[in-house]
């Protein structure tokens, strides 16, 4: 179970940014 909300976190950190970069651009 922590193993998969460890992965579930990082997931969402490394999708976050690219997203963030699309509604500013």
């Amino acid at each position: 179970m922590l193993n998969i909300s460890t992965s579930l976190s990082s997931t969402t950190a490394v999708r976050i940014p690219p997203l963030l970069t699309d509604l500013v651009v």
